[in-house]
């Protein structure tokens, strides 16, 4: 497949490592994309993305982590050859989502998140802080939807170390994500600054009381009526 028939969307106003990441998706399951598959070249993806140079290499520097991508010096940007997690990923999110296992996924997140907070107060660097810091100060300028609060989680998920439960978790935010709305509520800044204060204690009881309390908020927003979900 040549790579110039590859178009992708305008990003707008989101995350641009999750919107690259839904549109290959998408592109993947309509046959447009296959494993192996070129992507245009950097030039290129800048202005189709309508993105900066560094906000391209940082979204596709993630991807690559993820096992989405290949990049291979001198010949260009590639979609990562088959493995089970690539090739069943988003078949799997829809099941679950369809089969109604959101409340089981909201609940592995109270699990998991106040324990990831706890790890985080202990090797969070001064820089670590100031990232979360950035992403609410973008939010709150509107440069960024609220949907950008879930890099705020993966940065901490990312900080770690863990790689498991960095994919672990992005998995989980991904499936969030098919049922949330976008949001400007300014209540969701305060929610995210309070943990962030919380955080910036560096203490791993306070950050795993403080996480745990932020999930639980978050669970019963009127969104989650589980009510309508099988058990």
């Amino acid at each position: 497949m040549s790579e110039d028939s590859v178009t992708f969307d305008k990003i707008e106003h989101t995350s641009i490592r999750d919107t690259m990441r839904h549109q290959i998706y998408e592109l993947l399951a309509a046959g447009e994309l296959q494993p192996g598959s070129p992507l245009p070249a950097e030039k290129e993806l800048v202005k189709q993305f309508n993105v900066s140079r560094p906000a391209l290499r940082e979204a596709i520097h993630a991807l690559v982590g993820e096992g989405l991508l290949d990049v291979i010096k001198g010949k260009g940007i590639f979609v990562s050859r088959p493995t089970p997690g690539l090739v069943v990923r988003k078949q799997l999110l829809d099941l679950l989502l369809v089969e109604g296992y959101i409340k089981d996924v909201l609940e592995a997140r109270k699990i998991l998140e106040p324990e990831v907070a706890a790890l985080f107060a202990t090797k969070a660097t001064d820089q670590d802080l100031q990232r979360l810091e950035d992403i609410l100060d973008q939010v709150e300028r509107g440069e960024l939807t609220s949907k950008a609060m879930w890099d705020f989680h993966i940065e901490i998920v990312r900080v770690t170390g863990n790689s498991t439960l960095v994919k672990i978790l992005q998995v989980v935010y991904e499936m969030v994500l098919r049922i949330e709305e976008v949001t400007d509520d300014e209540q969701v800044i305060v929610d995210h600054r309070m943990l962030l204060d919380a955080l910036k204690k560096r203490d791993p009881d306070i950050a795993r009381a403080a996480m745990k309390e932020h999930v639980s908020l978050w669970m019963r927003a009127p969104q989650y009526d589980f009510n309508s979900h099988t058990e």
